[in-house]
């Protein structure tokens, strides 16, 4: 959730969000592309770093808080500009077996 509120405040009033899901092999991604302003090359690096933001308002905790989920349950962000469209942050977490076994 907390990835689609910040693309949507990224966006301002204009531009669509789309999030896709999609199985893979052994992993769901969940993949957010928006159409904001995109994110500068050098602060890719520290949008999870905690208490990073570049809001005027916020804690810089949001992303940081996903992160750690995401990882905790053997996951991985990834985040890749879209050339002149936005931003594309894709959210790949292991799939469940179906015998409900780990």
């Amino acid at each position: 959730m907390n990835i689609a509120k910040n693309a949507v405040e990224a966006m301002g009033e204009k531009g669509a969000l789309t999030i896709v899901v999609a199985p893979g092999p052994g992993f769901v991604e969940t993949r957010f592309d928006d159409e904001g302003p995109g994110i500068d090359p050098d602060k890719v690096a520290r949008i999870f770093e905690p208490f990073y933001t570049t809001k005027a308002t916020g804690t810089g905790m949001g992303l940081a808080v996903c992160m750690r989920i995401i990882t905790a349950h053997d996951g991985a962000i990834h985040v890749r500009p879209r050339e002149g469209r936005g931003t594309s942050m894709s959210v790949r977490l292991p799939a469940a077996r179906k015998d409900g076994l780990e």
